[in-house]
């Protein structure tokens, strides 16, 4: 399992669920943006779930990054409210929270919003 300072200056923080008719939606989408990403990585989490049906579902759906899974969910209502999946997150090179409750065709603008941003203060 990588750091997350060794994941790419981008991290899209995505919380899922499997039978989640709401995520059946936004993760193909994912899938197809991922692959066209250069800066970008997802950090996948799933919630509420059992270790065989995330596992099934990340497979089924071409999920390739790395996804995790806490059958408690603690580590995930300690930091995050999360109350419907899927939740979109985005952190920068910082690994400051730049965007949070975001859907996929959101995410670039919010990334690229951040890079001018960032771009200023050099």
């Amino acid at each position: 399992m990588k750091s997350i300072y060794e994941i790419k200056p981008y991290i899209v923080v995505y919380m899922w669920n499997p039978e989640c008719s709401h995520c059946k939606e936004e993760t193909p989408q994912l899938v197809n943006y991922i692959r066209d990403a250069t800066d970008v990585e997802v950090f996948g989490i799933a919630l509420n779930t059992t270790d065989a049906e995330f596992k099934s579902y990340a497979r089924k759906m071409g999920m390739t990054w790395t996804n995790v899974f806490d059958p408690t969910n603690k580590a995930i209502y300690a930091k995050y409210y999360v109350d419907n999946t899927p939740e979109i997150y985005i952190l920068n090179p910082d690994r400051i929270l730049i965007g949070k409750n975001l859907k996929v065709n959101q995410i670039q603008t919010i990334i690229d919003r951040d890079k001018i941003k960032r771009d200023e203060y050099k």
